[in-house]
């Protein structure tokens, strides 16, 4: 696979670093310039939009399949418990 213009300036453990920061900080309501600026600076990079982007739209991508796991656990679960009321 290709390396992504950007890409090259982190490792694999740097950019799960950052997206579990990405993730941290706009959880708690950051604007994506502060996420950005923050970032950046813990860990000494210029962290491009480019790549701030890319990395969003994983944590978004992992937010989305967490809630459909999730979902798909509730509905087990329920499912379970009518069958144990029936009983």
């Amino acid at each position: 696979m290709a390396r992504k213009k950007g890409d090259k300036d982190y490792s694999k453990s740097e950019k799960q670093f950052l997206i579990s920061l990405i993730n941290d900080y706009s959880l708690f309501g950051a604007r994506d310039h502060e996420v950005i600026h923050i970032i950046s600076k813990k860990i000494g990079k210029n962290v491009s939009e480019t790549l701030f982007y890319r990395l969003k739209k994983e944590v978004k991508a992992k937010i989305k399949n967490l809630k459909n796991s999730l979902i798909t656990m509730q509905s087990i679960n329920l499912d379970f418990l009518e069958k144990q009321q029936q009983q």
